[in-house]
Parts: structure tokens; sequence; C-alpha cells
């Protein structure tokens, strides 16, 4: 018995570990897309908030651009892309499902016994759901590039597309429909086993899981667009929410929270528009 607990409790510690290991990943490489801002530019181009850095550069160097270089080895400049621009695009969207969706999984496997073999199926259930997502938002950011809708620092630049996408989001955030998702994501996660039994139920819980996390949470990814894909502040604003949402199940204050923001935002994205008309 005592070495079936130990069994567990370093299955447990080398489960967590793994997660632990690839959220870092993601968010590594997000904190290294933002250094890696074209030199030619300043932070704020990367989106609302981001201007913050240059603040922070100046401080500590005397000089707004000293973080930055021109290796531009995450931003799809180019409104022709290459294979090459399509394996970035598909590794910075990776890394931003690393750093803001594996710590929504990483806090329900942390309250449970895991057994490796069943909790690998699980993690890699989940994210193959969100590797097709990534996928589709690969040529989905491709279209936009391509048309000129989003510019070479992955923002949309008509203003009122991204006022539109803010509002609409927020909007989703208050729906039935998320309610509906998040209920039936606390429902599977109560059904979550990972223990030495039922094997064959797992990969199907992963994947069930990643399919409901999605339908919950891919509008807040697509809010990106508008915050910009290389907006780390974006990115945390979103992961607070998130995990905030799968962990209790319901529409709670941060999802309410989330939704007033958006709209917020939404508006001041359209102050700019409303001044040039007047």
């Amino acid at each position: 018995m005592t070495l079936r607990t130990d069994r567990l409790k370093s299955d447990n510690n080398i489960s967590l570990l793994f997660i632990f290991f690839l959220i870092s990943i993601g968010w590594l490489y997000s904190i290294v897309q933002v250094v890696s801002i074209n030199s030619l530019s300043n932070f704020a181009d990367a989106g609302p908030g981001m201007e913050i850095f240059s603040f922070i550069n100046f401080l500590l160097f005397n000089d707004p651009f000293s973080f930055e270089s021109s290796l531009n080895f995450c931003t799809t400049t180019e409104l022709l892309w290459k294979v090459w621009d399509f394996f970035k695009a598909f590794s910075m969207w990776v890394a931003m499902i690393f750093a803001m969706m594996l710590p929504c999984i990483f806090a329900v496997l942390k309250k449970r016994s895991l057994n490796n073999t069943n909790t690998l199926r699980f993690i890699f259930g989940f994210i193959l759901v969100w590797l097709i997502f990534c996928i589709v938002m690969v040529f989905f950011q491709w279209a936009l590039r391509s048309t000129g809708t989003l510019d070479g620092h992955m923002v949309l630049s008509n203003k009122f597309i991204a006022a539109l996408l803010l509002a609409l989001v927020a909007t989703y955030q208050l729906s039935n429909h998320k309610v509906k998702n998040l209920k039936k994501l606390k429902d599977l996660k109560s059904e979550t086993d990972l223990k030495l039994c039922c094997g064959t139920k797992i990969a199907r819980s992963g994947f069930s899981f990643g399919k409901t996390s999605l339908k919950c949470c891919f509008p807040l990814m697509m809010t990106m667009f508008a915050f910009g894909l290389m907006n780390i502040l974006a990115t945390a604003f979103l992961l607070i929410v998130m995990l905030a949402e799968t962990t209790s199940g319901h529409k709670g204050p941060a999802t309410i929270a989330s939704s007033i923001v958006l709209y917020i935002l939404s508006f001041l994205f359209l102050i700019p528009i409303i001044n040039s008309i007047t």
C-alpha cells in the first residue's frame, strides 16, 4: 500500500512538472516575442498598453528601444507569406495556448491522484483540440494579413472592426451559451478520473474537456487580434479570466468583469473614429 502511495505521489509530481514545463515554454516564447519587436517600431505598435515597456526601458537604460532587436522571429510582417511565415504563426499560437490554456488544466490535475499514462492521454487529448484551433487561426491570420486588415505587428488595423470584435465577445461572455458551456466544463471536471483504472475513458475525457474549453474560451482568444497577437499584457489578462472561469465553472465575477472591460475597451477603440467624424 505504501509503495502504491509513493508511486502515485511520484506520478503526480512528474505529470504536473510536465505541464508546468509546457506552460513555461509558452510564457518564455511570449516574453522573447516582446523583446524581439522590430527596432524600427515602438512597443506601442504591438497593441494597447504595450507602450509601458518603452517606459520601462527608458527608466532602466535611458533608451526606450534598448530591448528591441531585428530578430523578428515571431512576427509575420510580409503580405505574401512563405512557408517560414506559416511556421512562425503556428509557433506563436501554440505558445499562446501553452501560456493561457494549460494553466486551466493544471489547476484541475493538481487536485487529483494521477497516473502518468492516463494523465498524458488527458493532456494530449486536450492539446490536440487546441492544436486544431491553432491551425485554423494561422490561416485566418494569413487571410487578414494578406488583405492588410492585420498590420505588420499583428494588430487589427481597422479600429472599427477591433471595436466590433471586442463588443461581440463581451456580449458572448454574458450569454446563456457561455453559461451552458461553463456548466458542461464543470461537469466534465468532476467526472474526470486519472487513477490507474479506466484508462480507455481518459483519452475521451481530455478531448472532451478540450472541446468544451474551446467553446468557452475561443471567443476570448479571438480578442488577441484586436489587442495584438504579441500583446503580453492581454495574454496575462485573458489567462486570469479563463483560469477563473474554468476553475469555478460558472458565470462569476471574472466573467462579468471581463465583459465590462471589453465593452469599455470597445468604446475606447471607437473614440478616434468618432473624433475624426466630428
